[in-house]
């Protein structure tokens, strides 16, 4: 269950090119709740230089915080991927994993679906440049566009074992 300081989160820049809003349920499509509900002010996204991640100040000063020093790459690309087609079911499954995230969106685009502390699903659309921190146990579902490289940031080395949500699976 997601922590109610959640989306308070840090005091950030938010970028407009990034979106998160409340939806009725969990879908591929951008499904906005009727009138729409956007969650505004700052939030578990920022914006950061997507071309200048190997020297940008910010995101180290964002590692530093969390005490996040493991950096890989998730490229979500058929020909990238290995396993694309299981991997994509995985993600397209509610699932949490034990370890805290922060993902960084230095290519292509993709949404993150999260429940909030009252158990509402919020939508973070995450483009290029685009962050988002995912806290270790909260249940998400990823959707990505076409094409997504993503920097990978975590605590310790080696992927994060993903658990499916038992009613979902």
């Amino acid at each position: 269950m997601l922590n109610p300081g959640f989306l308070k989160g840090s005091q950030r820049r938010s970028h407009s090119s990034n979106g998160t809003w409340m939806i009725v349920t969990k879908t591929r499509l951008p499904h906005h709740r009727e009138p729409n509900e956007f969650v505004f002010g700052p939030t578990f996204c920022w914006w950061l230089d997507a071309d200048d991640y190997e020297t940008d100040e910010e995101l180290k000063k964002i590692r530093e915080e969390h005490g996040y020093s493991c950096v890989d790459f998730c490229e979500v690309f058929p020909e990238k991927l290995p396993d694309y087609e299981e991997k994509i079911k995985d993600f397209f499954e509610e699932h949490f994993h034990t370890d805290k995230e922060i993902r960084h969106s230095v290519a292509g685009s993709g949404y993150f679906d999260v429940r909030d502390h009252n158990d509402r699903w919020i939508r973070a659309w995450v483009k290029k440049g685009g962050m988002i921190v995912l806290p270790a146990g909260i249940y998400q579902v990823v959707y990505n566009k076409k094409y997504a490289r993503e920097l990978v940031v975590r605590g310790r080395m080696g992927k994060t074992p993903l658990f499916h949500h038992p009613i979902s699976s």
